[in-house]
C-alpha cells in the first residue's frame, strides 16, 4: 500500500507539475514579531494534497504540519530525504556519472543486448565494452569505439559518432536507467521539496496549517502631538512575503506573540552507531533530559486558545484586534495580494492615547554642561498590547520634530518616550564627593572605624523665560543613602527602575525665572574593622589625629602604637641578623675546605681553624639572641591582643 501511494504521487507530479500547488492554495497567513509565518491552505474535498515548499521549510513542515477538515479517519505525509539520489542508484548497476555519458554507461552495461542505427542497414549485438581511440586521424574529432558479439560470434568494432542512435534492448536496464534518470530529475530541483498528503476516509474543507520561519514584521508609527498633552497615533506594519509563493486572496493577521521555537533536524539522516565486534565498546554520550529542554506542549496552540477567549476590538478600518495570553493579534477584514519577495505596509491601528510631554534628564552622572531630553510619558489606553516599533513624531506647529523608539506597551501600562533635545535649555551638572570620620572604637574584635560618605550633586538650570513643560531631574537613589533635596517649586517622587535601581523623580514645574539651582544631597555609613595585630603605626598614628577620640581610646591606640614600633624594631634586628648569620656560614664553611686541603701544624692551618671556631662561637650568639627576641616578640603580641581587656 506504501508502494502504490508513492507511485501515484509520482505519476501525478509527471502530469500535472507545478499546478498542484494551486490546489491547496494559501487562505491566511499570520506572521509573528519572533520570525515565524502560520500558513493555513484550503484544498477542499480530497484524498490527496501535495504540496511545494522550500527546502529550507522542510524540516519545520515536518515537525509543525496539521491536517484541518471533517470526515477524515487517518492521513500520511511523504516526501523526498535528504538522499533519495543516492539511495536510487544504490539498486542500479550504473552510476549518475555514467547515466549521463554514452560511453560511460555502455562500459558499465557489458553482455547488454543494443541495436545500432547509423543511417545505413541497422545492426544488433551484445557490449563487450568501450575503449578510447589511440591514434586519431582525420578531422572528424576521435570517439569512443564499442566492442560488439554480433550473432554468430562476429566481433565488431563501431566509433560511436554523434549522428548514431542506440536503442537498449534489456527491458531490465531500460527499467534501471529509467528509474535512475528520474531519481536524477527530481533531485534537479534542490531548493524544492514537494510534499504529498494522502486522507482517508470521507474529507470534507480539507486543508493543513503549518509554521516555518518568515521574516519579523515591524511597527512603523506615526504620532502627532495635541496641546492638551495627547497624541494620536498610527501603527503601520511593515511585512514582506518570503514564502516563495505569490498571496492572493489571503486573509492575513499579526501577532505580537514570541513563542518558543525550536529547530529538529527531522529530515537530515541519522544512523545509530554500532559497536564494532572485537574492539572497545564505543563511547555513549549522554544527552540533557532536564525537562525544559523538552518540547512541553503546543505555544502556537495554546496562545491561539487563549485568543478566541480574548475580548476583540476595532481599531482601524475595521481591523480586529486581540488580547492574548502572551500577544496580542491583528486581524486586516480585507484579504490582501502580495507577490513573493515583495514588501507591503498598511496601518493596523489608529487612536488617540493619553501623553504627558515634559523635559527629562538623567542625573548623578558626573560633572558636565548639556540639554535635557524631550519625553513623552504614554499611556495606553487600548485593550490591546502595543508592539514595539519605530515612531515619528509630528507636532502643528512646526511638523516633523524627531523619531523615537516605541516600547511595547500592555493594556494599561506606561511608556517613555524620547525624540529630542531642548537645545533652548542647559544644565550644568557638578558632583562632589566627600568622606569625613564619625568614630573609631576599639572592641574585642578589632579597631571599629566609623566614617560618613556624602556626595552632593548640584544641577543649575539655565531656561528661557516663559518654559511651558515641566523639567524632571531622575536622580539615582541608592539603598542604604539618606537624601535631602533643596530647591525652590519642586515636587520630589520615587519610581521603582530595572535591574534594583531606584531614582527620585525631581520634577521642576514651569516657571518664570531663568536660572534655577536644585541640591541633592546624599550621606551613608561605612563600617570598616581592622584587626588590632595588623595595623601599621602609620594607621594609628592617622586615628591619633583625630580629636573626637576619648581619653581611653587615645590611650589604648597610644599603647598599640607603642607595641607595633616595639615590634618593628625587633622584626628589623631579626632581620639583621639573619644576614649577619647567612655570612658568617657561608664564609665558616669557606674555612671547612681550606682545612681539608692544609696540612695540619702549619700556621695557616691553625689560622682558618681559629676563623671556624670563632664563627660558630657568633652562631651560636645569633641564635641565643634570636630565642630572646622572638620571646619579646610574642609577648608583645599577646599584650596586642588584650589591648582592650
Amino acid at each position: 500500500m506504501v508502494r502504490r501511494s508513492i507511485l501515484l504521487a509520482t505519476v501525478a507530479l509527471i502530469g500535472v507539475g507545478p499546478a498542484l500547488a494551486e490546489e491547496a492554495p494559501i487562505t491566511s497567513v499570520t506572521l509573528y514579531e519572533a520570525g515565524l509565518a502560520a500558513f493555513h491552505r484550503a484544498a477542499g474535498d480530497v484524498d490527496e494534497i501535495i504540496l511545494d515548499i522550500p527546502l529550507r521549510d522542510a524540516n519545520d513542515v515536518l515537525k509543525t504540519l496539521s491536517i484541518t477538515g471533517t470526515g477524515i479517519d487517518g492521513a500520511q505525509l511523504q516526501l523526498d530525504g535528504s538522499s533519495t539520489l543516492e539511495d536510487v542508484f544504490s539498486s542500479l548497476p550504473i552510476t549518475p556519472a555514467e547515466i549521463t555519458d554514452l560511453g560511460l554507461l555502455l562500459q558499465a552495461l557489458p553482455g547488454t543486448r543494443v541495436r545500432l542505427m547509423d543511417g545505413s542497414s541497422p545492426f544488433e549485438g551484445r557490449v563487450l565494452g568501450v575503449a578510447s581511440q589511440q591514434d586519431c586521424t582525420g578531422d572528424g574529432g576521435c570517439h569512443p569505439m564499442l566492442s560488439l558479439l554480433e550473432d554468430g560470434g562476429r566481433l565488431k568494432r563501431v566509433e560511436l559518432l554523434p549522428q548514431m542512435s542506440i536503442e537498449i534492448l534489456d527491458d531490465d536496464v531500460v527499467a534501471a536507467i529509467d528509474r535512475g534518470v528520474n531519481a536524477m530529475a527530481g533531485s534537479s530541483a534542490s531548493n524544492t521539496r514537494q510534499v504529498t498528503i494522502s486522507l482517508s476516509g470521507d474529507p470534507q474543507d480539507a486543508g493543513v496549517d503549518y509554521v516555518v520561519p518568515a521574516p519579523i514584521w515591524k511597527t512603523a508609527y506615526r504620532s502627532h502631538l495635541q496641546d492638551d498633552g495627547g497624541f494620536s497615533l498610527q501603527a503601520w506594519a511593515v511585512v514582506e512575503n518570503a514564502s516563495g509563493e505569490d498571496w492572493r486572496d489571503v486573509t492575513l493577521s499579526l501577532s505580537s506573540g514570541h513563542p518558543r521555537t525550536m529547530q529538529a533536524e527531522l529530515l537530515a539522516r541519522e544512523w545509530a552507531q554500532r559497536e564494532q565486534y572485537g574492539e572497545t565498546p564505543p563511547v555513549l554520550f549522554k544527552t540533557n533530559s532536564r525537562a525544559d529542554d523538552q518540547v512541553g506542549g503546543n505555544s502556537m496552540e495554546l496562545m491561539a486558545e487563549a485568543m478566541s477567549m480574548a475580548p476583540t476590538a476595532q481599531l482601524q478600518a475595521d481591523v480586529i484586534a486581540q488580547e492574548g495570553f502572551s500577544a496580542a493579534s491583528f486581524t486586516f477584514p480585507d484579504q490582501v495580494d502580495l507577490a513573493a519577495g515583495r514588501v507591503l505596509s498598511l496601518p493596523f491601528v489608529t487612536d488617540r492615547l493619553t501623553g504627558r510631554q515634559h523635559l527629562a534628564w538623567v542625573g548623578g552622572q558626573s560633572g558636565r554642561t548639556a540639554s535635557p531630553e524631550i519625553r513623552l510619558e504614554v499611556t495606553n489606553d487600548l485593550p490591546v498590547r502595543l508592539p514595539a516599533g519605530i515612531m515619528t513624531v509630528r507636532d502643528a506647529l512646526t511638523g516633523y520634530v524627531g523619531d523615537a523608539a516605541f516600547p511595547m506597551l500592555a493594556p494599561g501600562e506606561e511608556g517613555s518616550i524620547t525624540f529630542g533635545t531642548d537645545e533652548k535649555t542647559e544644565i550644568t551638572e557638578r558632583l562632589r564627593d566627600a568622606q569625613r570620620a564619625v568614630a573609631l572604637e576599639i572592641t574585642d574584635a578589632g579597631i571599629l572605624l566609623r566614617n560618613q560618605r556624602i556626595r552632593e550633586v548640584t544641577y543649575r538650570v539655565e531656561a528661557p523665560e516663559g518654559i511651558d513643560v515641566p523639567l524632571v531631574i531622575e536622580h539615582p537613589d541608592h539603598e542604604g543613602w539618606r537624601t535631602e533635596v533643596d530647591g525652590d517649586d519642586v515636587e520630589v517622587s520615587s519610581e521603582e527602575g530595572e535591574y534594583g535601581q531606584d531614582w527620585l523623580m525631581i520634577e521642576m514645574a514651569p516657571a518664570d525665572r531663568a536660572s534655577r539651582v536644585i541640591t541633592v544631597r546624599s550621606e551613608t555609613d561605612i563600617e570598616t574593622l581592622y584587626q588590632i595585630e595588623t595595623v601599621t603605626s602609620d594607621q594609628v598614628l592617622q586615628w591619633l589625629s583625630r580629636r573626637s577620640l576619648s581619653d581611653p581610646t587615645r590611650d589604648m591606640l597610644t599603647e598599640i602604637l607603642r607595641i607595633r614600633r616595639a615590634q618593628q624594631d625587633i622584626e628589623q634586628e631579626r632581620g639583621e641578623l639573619a644576614a649577619e648569620r647567612g655570612l658568617i656560614s657561608r664564609d665558616q664553611m669557606r674555612a671547612r675546605d681550606m682545612l681539608q686541603a692544609l696540612e695540619r701544624g702549619t700556621s695557616e692551618y691553625a689560622r682558618f681553624l681559629t676563623s671556624v671556631v670563632e664563627a660558630e662561637d657568633r652562631i651560636g650568639e645569633i641564635d641565643d639572641r634570636e630565642a630572646e627576641l622572638k620571646r619579646q616578640h610574642d609577648q608583645l603580641l599577646s599584650e596586642l591582643r588584650n589591648i582592650n581587656s
